[in-house]
């Protein structure tokens, strides 16, 4: 059976290839989009939106977080009193809050008599939801409502990009299926289960040496650095690439969520997704980034304690 996912996607090629065509009958489903006004019209022509079939939901920057409960609300009424089936998380190029600046955004309402006091006292970027990424905010979009719980495990949520020129749909996560589900919680439970000791080996007779040069001792493997050490290496690197105005909005985007997120699951996913392509660069890196996720694995102070030093050294 064709998935909606499958539908849209079929749609969203006929409206490239200049042939519009909107989705026939079958279930109900979701759309998550942003109030960007590029996307009125655009979205439902270039997806093939059927009216009475698609419940197209819009909020600033497609966010679902802790800081949008109502979008939950919608999401929920759309699952169980509309029956959707699925949920598609659609966030779009050139995304005003992707470019979000402080500054300017401070001079237009202050320009409106407007005090700051009235959006509170946390950094402003948190507050209107600003990211670094387009596609980074869509997926953390998805695996929020994932976590949230308000959605069976089976529902399938999806996460697309469509670009707001062209009307081209881009797929950057595809929501699980039960049987993707099922195997997903095998190998959690499999990666659970207590690990036990490994039998001692059979000995073997030890072969007599053969003549020859003698082979290369191997480079002894570098040892694994303290979450302390793991700090310091991450904090090296995040003010040795801080001249670039891409990669200070990454951080920016990250220190807020250090600041509200006690998760240390998620806040270490956002780290990796920021640090990965400088593994080359910095060469332990990828060994601090081990030591963080081994402390999280091991859970108990050495969790928390991560969490803390992220804290500061994103500051």
């Amino acid at each position: 059976m064709t998935s909606i996912l499958e539908e849209v996607l079929s749609a969203n090629r006929s409206f490239l290839e200049g042939t519009p065509r909107v989705l026939g009958d079958g279930a109900a489903f979701m759309v998550l989009a942003c109030i960007d006004p590029r996307l009125t019209g655009l979205l439902d022509t270039a997806c093939g939106l059927p009216r009475g079939r698609a419940l197209v939901l819009r909020c600033a920057g497609n966010q679902v977080n802790e800081r949008t409960p109502d979008t939950l609300r919608s999401i929920a009424v759309g699952a169980y009193l509309k029956e959707a089936a699925e949920l598609f998380v659609v966030g779009h190029t050139d995304c005003a809050l992707a470019r979000f600046s402080s500054a300017e955004v401070i001079e237009r309402f202050r320009s409106r008599g407007v005090l700051r006091d009235a959006f509170g006292h946390d950094d402003l970027r948190g507050w209107f939801g600003a990211f670094g990424d387009v596609r980074a905010n869509v997926v953390e979009s998805v695996r929020y409502v994932r976590r949230s719980g308000i959605l069976p495990s089976d529902f399938p949520v999806h996460a697309l990009v469509i670009d707001t020129a062209s009307g081209a749909l881009e797929r950057i996560e595809e929501g699980s299926v039960p049987e993707r589900m099922a195997a997903a919680a095998a190998q959690a439970h499999e990666a659970s289960a207590p690990v036990r000791p490994a039998p001692p080996p059979v000995p073997r007779p030890v072969p007599a040496p053969s003549p020859g040069p003698a082979a290369a001792d191997p480079a002894p493997a570098a040892a694994p650095l303290s979450l302390l050490d793991a700090a310091m290496a991450l904090r090296e690197f995040l003010q040795a690439e801080r001249h670039d105005p891409q990669f200070r909005e990454s951080l920016s985007d990250l220190a807020v969520q250090a600041k509200r997120d006690k998760n240390p699951v998620t806040l270490y996913n956002s780290l990796e997704r920021i640090a990965r392509q400088y593994h080359e660069k910095y060469p332990r890196l990828p060994r601090a980034l081990e030591a963080c996720k081994k402390a999280i694995l091991e859970r108990g102070a050495a969790s928390h304690q991560f969490v803390e030093l992220l804290r500061r050294i994103v500051e």
